[in-house]
């Protein structure tokens, strides 16, 4: 009963936060991690603590001031949870980082999982359906708003054997008006 009505707590503030991030057209950077940690600790318990995670941003980095288009990350860790560590036969890491750019807020989401090559004969190797969207969402702002938004996803290996991946995001940032 406790670990039910656990979920459904942490189940409600995310679809609370998502709601209330999606009818903004850019969000703080304080409050998409708000979204995205809600995300991953659900998935934790859906997933009974096979992986863990850390979420780095660099110090120069205001999560406050720094806006960003909303809802960009989660598919990505998504991703990196469900087809990365889930068929791993033992414990996994995501590691999410924060770092600056040229006018942009740098975003690596790094999973020590089975990596793409796992599934390329078990299916049609295909983009999935939330990725897609964010790309093509990417596509429009970087129309709409002059952004110049970039994804590269990149296959991981150790001693030739595939040891995860990771997907850098390259969100150029608004600041956030000084209240002052």
């Amino acid at each position: 009963y406790s670990s039910a009505s656990t979920y459904i707590n942490k189940f409600s503030k995310l679809l609370r936060t998502i709601l209330r991030n999606s009818k903004q057209h850019y969000i703080s950077l304080k409050d998409e991690l708000e979204s995205l940690t809600h995300y991953i600790e659900l998935e934790k318990m859906r997933f009974t603590n096979k992986f863990d995670y850390t979420i780095e941003i660099d110090p120069s980095i205001s999560t406050e001031r720094f806006l960003i288009p909303p809802l960009i990350l989660q598919p990505f860790v998504e991703n990196a949870i469900w087809h990365g560590l889930t068929p791993k036969k033992d414990s996994g890491l995501v590691k999410i980082t924060f770092t600056p750019g040229d006018r942009a807020i740098i975003c690596s989401i790094e999973d020590n999982g089975v990596g793409r090559q796992f599934h390329a004969g078990k299916q049609e190797k295909r983009t999935s359906f939330g990725i897609s969207i964010t790309q093509e969402r990417l596509e429009v702002l970087n129309e709409i708003y002059g952004m110049n938004a970039k994804v590269e996803i990149k296959d991981l290996f150790e001693n030739s054997q595939p040891s995860g991946t990771r997907v850098t995001l390259t969100l150029p940032h608004k600041e956030a008006k000084s209240e002052i």
